[in-house]
């Protein structure tokens, strides 16, 4: 988890290149779960702003969705990005294989075609309780695959965003 927080005037068109040239160097760390550093990190931040969660955002939903009521108690408006593996969407696989938990280091042996079916469906089911505490919350959730460009595809949104901002601000105050 990378928390970053600029001073500058956020319609400087070098403060997206700054987050993620930042996002870009940032390098993992295990030991605390997301909920937790999101907590923290609500008590250190002095002034409003955006608060933007790259995660895969696997770990326990409504302690993340506590953490985020608190940054948004505190007025901070919330963008969740969830980066996902190709592979994490549509378990392709096919053949017996070994795979490794890359938090706990687990290594174990699964048949895909066994567990296909299961995994997808409890997936979307954490997806679902995702978006859904991501609506209760009046939070951006956006799923981002590791084979696009994080760059690109953040840059499109967030210029999608400003602009539909800019049209619902208009729109008061007509």
């Amino acid at each position: 988890v990378v928390a970053v927080q600029l001073r500058r005037n956020r319609r400087q068109a070098g403060h997206l290149a700054r987050v993620l040239e930042i996002l870009a160097n940032a390098q993992p760390a295990g030991g605390s779960t997301l909920p937790d550093i999101l907590a923290r990190l609500a008590g250190r931040m002095k002034r409003r702003g955006m608060v933007m969660i790259v995660s895969d955002c696997f770990c326990d939903i409504p302690r993340l969705r506590q953490s985020i009521e608190q940054l948004r108690y505190f007025g901070h408006d919330i963008i969740v990005a969830q980066i996902l593996a190709p592979e994490e969407l549509t378990f392709p696989f096919r053949r017996e294989a070994f795979f490794q938990d890359l938090e706990l280091f687990k290594r174990m042996r699964v048949n895909p075609n066994t567990v296909r079916k299961h995994y997808l469906k409890e997936f979307q089911a954490f997806r679902d309780r995702l978006q859904q505490a991501a609506t209760d919350l009046n939070v951006d959730l956006m799923t981002f695959s590791t084979a696009d460009d994080l760059g690109d595809t953040l840059s499109f949104y967030l210029r999608r965003r400003a602009a539909m901002k800019m049209m619902g601000h208009a729109r008061a105050r007509a």
